[in-house]
């Protein structure tokens, strides 16, 4: 029914198996039995080889390592090459793979935040001077890495690479390294032991390129001749060998030291494929046989007021949802993925996912003061384009009068915007990496509109060898590319800020892609509030976050970056660019008899026509919540939804907007002509007021002549029904989180929450109070500590002040309890002066209280931690007291959430 994988097996070996897609070279696939193929569509052809056990080392963080002494091969001074094979179990403290001397030959150290960091320097030993240069990427716990770290000082730089991919470069500080009397340690070094599995370390005296790296990071070395290969350990001597053997001819042996021998040496092992050393390989056939193929539907959606009903279609055998339950519907009430898993009478299977994005409010914007306003998204891999490149954003400038960049990563580089003083845009990329030459500049021929909001789009077509700016969604100038290829650098990504002055202006909506965007694509999303998981977009900061000093990206790379020198209470502004859920557009320079209309959701019909004057295009936008400010509106009830009008490059055009209500679900039409037409000029005008639009009670119509306007329904009767906007419930950490939202209140005494694991069963567990009588929107939220394991079905029961009663949708969530708030101490027992407390699962950004009791319950001393995004901590228990031998109980205190542990001091 569609791309699937199947599990194969073999048996016969004592040792390993590998798996390949050729009877002879090929692709290696992976290893093991049972072996899950990659995603198949047709009966495809499998090859099996047996292979002899790999082996890994298992090192502890206190005292294991491998101690490879001080040989000559190993005092490399020029070029060298370092390649491991990692799995790190614990980011606690700094730790060392690998270690020379990090002012001489070089060291590698793994950081707190799961980043590598290499030194290398001409003291020869452990001390300045020294040049550090960090990975930039993240190792994954728990999982495989493979390394390299390349010292290419013929050229004068450093690279990194993880898992195959260059995640970082550098000049070299240094034309050489010193040599110096250290030993070499794998596992040790001048920081902590390591913690975790190591896997093959091979020590070059060159320069591996990219494609060396890439092309034998899951391959044996038949390279053990190469006379540039000066140590390479395999870790395949196995349980019971005290040495590590070099397999080069230079005999490098390391001793194991303070290692158990016995349960040290793993069979957990990065796979390899090492045909030179394999059993002839045998075919396994992967049978796929005919499906019905799962469609939900459009993958990525918005959800509507009221609830989707998902349907799996019928015919299946059995259906499983993400959630849990296994009918053939599913009803959605609030955005999020959602998927099923069917399984068809002969066995078959096919899953499809489906997005449900929840409407977005007006947001925020940020306002840079041209001063020294920035925000730094530091150096992410991700963002180290140097092929197809596209960048969008919306600017409002505020000043001409000096250039400016509001967004810059290397003019000679990956590419940088500046904006001139004649108001035009231009785009810098080049082959130095850095801010330097050479380098082309490519101007959008253009000038941006002065106090006003304009849509830029640069697009780099490198696979084409083609350039092109568009402003507010016309093509404005094109270029042939001047490179191939743009160069990576170290610089980091700077919005705001740049080789030129800082912007002076507004900056809303980022988008960066690592692909080229047509003409279409971008007029179609340009008013558009994006999902974050579209085809190549790497980072997508919306500007929403309204306070604090990070800027979020929605994407999953999480991309965030930092507030520098800006006000959070000041910068963040209300955002005025028009941007909704939905939009449609028209560009033209003939406008007679030309419209626009959209009917989202199926239900309010608007339409734009008539357009006077000389516009090069009308956006018209659809919000589905209730507006950021609802002062002017009366009887809005719980109305959630409103429209935007937005005009390029001529504010004075006018045009004829008529609304359909028909289908508006919250519109009482006994006392229809009551109803208003109420507007404002953008998100940040207050207050509403009458548009004076005509009503037609027969088509249920509004008609009003307007400019750059924004249009939603009142009443001036009887308030419009209410109902809640929304009701929703996630799983976190410890608890169960609930959030509602109601647009306004008549004589609303209270709710009381109810919770079960039955659906035909509720329970009430809270009762929150209402807020009487309201017109403007009222927000609700509760945390169920008391939450069981399991999937749990909630509801609101709403109570009236004379006792009328009702009562929510149900929505579901599947809670898994094991997620509590726990402490964990490392090493323990522990040495003096050794223990480090790890935190998990408290809540994230926020202080903890730690506790320190001795073995009689009195408090011996008491710190605060801040928790970090995901609600960890980590606390070096010497910087709370001097720890003498004994037992003591440690305590962390989370807004009443209590976790305690045993400490034994040796």
């Amino acid at each position: 029914i569609g791309p699937g994988s199947v599990t194969l097996s073999a048996s016969g070996s004592t040792g390993n198996y590998n798996w390949y897609d050729a009877a002879t070279g090929g692709n290696y696939l992976g290893n093991g039995s049972p072996f899950n193929t990659p995603d198949i569509t047709t009966t495809t052809d499998f090859y099996v080889a047996a292979a002899p056990v790999q082996y890994s080392l298992d090192f502890d963080g206190v005292d294991d390592y491998v101690d490879l002494g001080n040989p000559a091969e190993l005092q490399i001074t020029g070029d060298m090459t370092i390649e491991m094979w990692l799995k790190p179990t614990d980011f606690s403290a700094r730790r060392n793979p690998y270690a020379k001397a990090y002012g001489g030959e070089g060291t590698i150290t793994q950081e707190t935040n799961g980043t590598l960091s290499y030194y290398y320097g001409t003291s020869g030993g452990n001390s300045s001077p020294y040049q550090g240069f960090g990975s930039q990427v993240s190792l994954t716990i728990n999982e495989w890495n493979h390394i390299a770290i390349v010292r290419d000082l013929t050229n004068g730089m450093l690279y990194w690479y993880i898992n195959g991919i260059q995640t970082a470069s550098t000049a070299a500080s240094y034309p050489a390294a010193a040599k110096g009397g250290n030993p070499v340690y794998i596992g040790q070094g001048y920081v902590s032991n390591y913690t975790g599995q190591i896997g093959e370390v091979r020590v070059w005296k060159t320069a591996r390129t990219a494609a060396e790296i890439q092309n034998n990071q899951i391959s044996c070395c038949d390279c053990i001749n190469n006379s540039n290969l000066v140590g390479y350990w395999d870790f395949n001597d196995g349980p019971g060998s005290a040495t590590l053997s070099d397999l080069t001819t230079n005999g490098l042996d390391g001793t194991l030291t303070n290692m158990d021998t016995a349960n040290d040496w793993l069979t957990d092992a990065p796979g390899h494929s090492c045909e030179s050393c394999e059993s002839p390989r045998v075919a396994v056939t992967a049978t796929v046989s005919a499906g019905s193929a799962v469609n939900l539907g459009s993958d990525a959606s918005l959800v509507c007021s009221g609830s989707v009903t998902l349907d799996a279609g019928a015919g299946y055998s059995s259906y499983l949802w993400q959630d849990g339950s296994t009918s053939q519907t599913l009803t959605v009430n609030s955005g999020g993925v959602y998927w099923v898993e069917v399984q068809d009478g002969a066995g078959c299977a096919d899953q499809d996912t489906i997005v449900f994005i929840d409407a977005g409010s007006a947001g925020t914007a940020l306002d840079f003061d041209g001063v020294d306003d920035y925000v730094n998204i530091g150096n992410p891999a991700e963002l180290q384009i140097t092929g197809d490149l596209t960048i969008e954003m919306w600017l409002k400038p505020t000043d001409f009068s000096a250039r400016r960049n509001p967004y810059a990563k290397a003019y000679g580089g990956e590419g940088t915007i500046t904006q001139e003083t004649d108001g035009t845009v231009t785009f810098y990329y080049g082959t130095s990496g850095g801010n330097a030459s050479p380098y082309q500049g490519f101007s959008s021929g253009t000038a941006l509109n002065l106090n006003e909001w304009n849509h830029i789009a640069i697009v780099r077509d490198l696979t084409n060898g083609q350039l092109y700016w568009y402003i507010n969604g016309e093509l404005t100038n094109t270029a042939a590319a001047t490179y191939a290829t743009a160069q990576y650098g170290g610089n980091s990504v700077y919005i705001g800020q740049g080789y030129v002055s800082n912007y002076a202006g507004q900056i809303d909506e980022v988008r960066i892609w690592n692909t080229t965007r047509t003409l279409t694509q971008i007029r179609n999303n340009l008013g558009k509030r994006l999902i974050g998981t579209e085809a190549g977009l790497v980072a997508y900061y919306r500007m929403d976050d309204a306070s604090g000093t990070t800027l979020t990206d929605a994407t999953l790379n999480s991309l965030n970056g930092t507030l520098t020198n800006m006000d959070p209470a000041t910068d963040w502004v209300t955002a005025t660019a028009p941007i909704g859920d939905l939009t449609a557009s028209l560009f033209t320079t003939s406008w007679g008899g030309q419209s626009i209309n959209m009917t989202p959701c199926g239900r309010d019909d608007a339409t734009v026509s008539s357009v006077a004057g000389a516009p090069t295009g009308v956006l018209l936008y659809y919000v589905g919540t209730v507006p950021n400010d609802v002062t002017g509106i009366n009887g809005l009830g719980n109305n959630d939804r409103y429209f935007g009008v937005w005009k390029f490059n001529d504010n004075t055009a006018t045009y004829t907007f008529v609304y359909n209500y028909t289908n508006n679900p919250h519109i009482d039409f006994s006392d229809e002509a009551n109803l208003v037409l109420y507007s404002r000029a953008d998100n940040a005008a207050t207050p509403w007021t009458d548009s004076g639009a005509t009503q037609d009670l027969v088509a249920h119509t509004f008609t009003a002549t307007a400019q750059s306007t924004e249009f939603i329904i009142g009443s001036n009767g009887l308030p419009l029904p209410v109902t809640l906007v929304s009701f929703t419930a996630s799983a976190q950490r410890d608890h169960v989180y609930l959030q509602w939202q109601t647009a306004s209140e008549i004589n609303n005494d209270y709710f009381e929450l109810q919770r079960a694991t039955d659906p035909e069963q509720f329970t009430s567990i809270a009762k929150i109070s209402g807020a009487g009588t309201s017109t403007t929107p009222s927000q609700y939220d509760y945390q169920d500590f008391t939450a069981p394991n399991g999937l749990l079905y909630y509801r609101l029961k709403q109570t009236d002040f004379d006792g009328t009663t009702s009562y929510s949708n149900i929505v579901a969530v599947q809670y898994n309890g094991n997620n509590r708030t726990y402490l964990q101490v490392y090493p323990n027992p522990a040495r003096l002066n050794q223990a480090v407390l790890s935190g998990y699962n408290f809540s994230p950004e926020t202080t903890v209280t730690v506790a320190l009791f001795g073995s009689g319950g009195h408090l011996t001393t008491a710190k605060e931690v801040m928790t970090d995004r995901n609600g960890s901590f980590t606390l070096q228990l010497t910087d709370m007291a001097a720890l003498q031998a004994g037992l003591y109980i440690l305590r962390a205190n989370d807004k009443g959430r209590v976790a305690t542990t045993k400490l034994i001091i040796k």
